[in-house]
């Protein structure tokens, strides 16, 4: 029974001694199969789905840009800030304009109302025209004739009167008798109109009355007329 050629005798192993597999253990395949699919949807998706990538003169260029568009940007924050303080400026000025032409026309319309009563005190022009020679004052001394005249128009006419002044004066030079023809003076009447000044007369020219005309122009005939006597 001992001596039987068939029982198997134990055969020892070295401790530290392992049976080799055989092949690339089915892991590591799944491992390097994820990373060749990942490495591809990443390459897909950088080249197919998103914006190509820039080159570096590219990405340079961009940032000057983004950096020009930066500085415009301040620049014309800067400009609106100063266009809107200079606006602010104006509209304080064009109130404080504003309100002080309120006053100014507060303060004139009693002046018109004494203006109005005032023209409804002087002597009407006897002829009783449209186009009024309300008033006339002379003076004299020194060769000059000193003037100060008012004429009125009346509104309901047609325009404002554009044409001359005509001041004629009658006197006498040497014991006798004369007639000057001052040059023709431009005015305007619309409402009404003061004219005043001097006139050179000739020497030894002693005056006694004016005639004042109102005339289109220097060769027409006059529009209206008054004689006025001088003290």
């Amino acid at each position: 029974m001992f001596g039987s050629s068939n029982s198997r005798g134990f055969k020892p192993v070295p401790f530290g001694s392992s049976r080799r597999s055989k092949g690339v253990p089915r892991w590591v395949m799944v491992l390097a199969l994820g990373l060749v699919t990942g490495a591809a949807a990443l390459y897909y998706a950088q080249e197919k789905l998103l914006p190509p990538r820039l080159s570096f003169s590219e990405s340079q260029e961009l940032k000057a840009t983004a950096l020009s568009a930066q500085t415009a940007r301040e620049q014309m924050s800067t400009q609106l800030s100063l266009a809107t303080s200079q606006l602010k400026i104006a509209q304080d000025e064009r109130k404080t304009a504003t309100d002080k032409m309120t006053v100014a026309l507060t303060s004139i319309e009693p002046l018109k109302k004494d203006l109005d009563l005032f023209l409804k005190a002087m002597p009407p022009d006897p002829r009783g025209n449209a186009l009024a020679i309300r008033s006339g004052n002379f003076s004299f001394k020194n060769d000059k004739l000193g003037y100060h005249m008012l004429f009125t128009r009346d509104r309901a006419s047609a325009a404002a009167f554009n044409g001359f002044v005509q001041l004629v004066v009658g006197g006498s030079k040497a014991g006798r008798d004369s007639t000057i023809e001052l040059d023709p003076m431009p005015i305007k009447i619309d409402g009404y109109q003061h004219l005043n000044g001097l006139a050179d007369l000739p020497d030894g020219f002693t005056p006694r009355e004016v005639t004042i005309k109102l005339v289109r122009d220097k060769s027409s005939a006059p529009l209206s007329t008054r004689v006025y006597k001088l003290l």
